[in-house]
Parts: structure tokens; C-alpha cells; sequence
């Protein structure tokens, strides 16, 4: 079975997550995905640094028109990372017909 892929909008608040060295708490940040659509879908979470992060539950289900908080804790807090953008992937699969939906 083939599987294809295209990019359609996901709803992900906040767009960007910002650590701070000297702020504890903001080494743990909430990370909520948003379905708008009327099918349920898979989805995981993958980052350019996963040495440097914790993502608690990085995959699993999302059902139609809900949402679900993923909790993203930095765990390498040092000043050597002070400044550097990693990213991360979130890749949506349609349960029902397997298209996989990807938000950069």
C-alpha cells in the first residue's frame, strides 16, 4: 500500500517555544495540537535535537475536532545552547485513508 503525502494546514499553538537558562520553569513548555477536521488522526512529534528534548507522549491520536497538550521539557539547559533554533516536525496520518499530512 502506497502511502502519499501532502501539506495541509495543522493547528499547533504556541508556533514557537522559547527556554530560558535562568528560568526553570520555562524549561518545560505545553505544546497543543488542534484537529479541525472531521476524521480522526495520528500524529508524532520529531525534533532536529532529540538529545536536547523530552517530548512525553510524541505520538498518538487526536479524534475529530479536539485536541491534545504534549509537554516539551529541554534537558540540556546550558549556555552552549543559548541561541540555537531547533526545530521540530509534527506528521499527521488520516486513521481512516493513511495520508499522512506533515507541519514543518
Amino acid at each position: 500500500m502506497s502511502v502519499s503525502t501532502r501539506k495541509i494546514p495543522v493547528f499547533v499553538f504556541p508556533s514557537a517555544l522559547k527556554f530560558y537558562i535562568a528560568s526553570k520553569s520555562s524549561h518545560k513548555q505545553l505544546l497543543t495540537l488542534y484537529n479541525p477536521y472531521e476524521f480522526p488522526i495520528k500524529f508524532k512529534v520529531l525534533c532536529t535535537a532529540p538529545n536536547k528534548y523530552t517530548v512525553i507522549d510524541p505520538d498518538g491520536s487526536i479524534g475529530p475536532q479536539a485536541l491534545v497538550d504534549i509537554v516539551i521539557r529541554h534537558t540540556l539547559p546550558i549556555p552552549a545552547n543559548c541561541g540555537v533554533v531547533d526545530k521540530f516536525r509534527i506528521t499527521m496520518l488520516d486513521q481512516h485513508t493513511q495520508q499522512v499530512y506533515i507541519y514543518l
